[in-house]
């Protein structure tokens, strides 16, 4: 695992030099890449009602609260993201 990510991290390094931006080992680009050393869920907003599900694996699923809400105002990205989460800054959490 650590050659791994010592490997990754300086093709990292050569990618953001050259100014490439997508993400090759050899020919293959990487899919789904996941990095979890150490990671408790990975939360990505996105769903339309409670609970927020965790994608990381480990089921660590949160309810929303307060107030939070689904929202399909999200910001530009290189990537599909059809929805976010609106919070009122008082009360709301996952």
């Amino acid at each position: 695992m650590r050659a791994s990510l010592t490997a990754l991290t300086s093709e990292l390094k050569r990618l953001k030099a050259s100014g490439v931006k997508t993400l090759t080992s050899g020919a293959q680009p990487f899919n789904n890449l996941n990095l979890n050393d150490g990671l408790v869920g990975y939360w990505k907003l996105d769903e339309t009602a409670s609970p927020a599900l965790d994608a990381s694996g480990y089921g660590n699923n949160g309810a929303w609260t307060g107030g939070a809400t689904a929202s399909t105002t999200v910001a530009p990205l290189g990537f599909s993201n059809p929805r976010s989460m609106t919070f009122d800054g008082s009360n709301d959490y996952v």
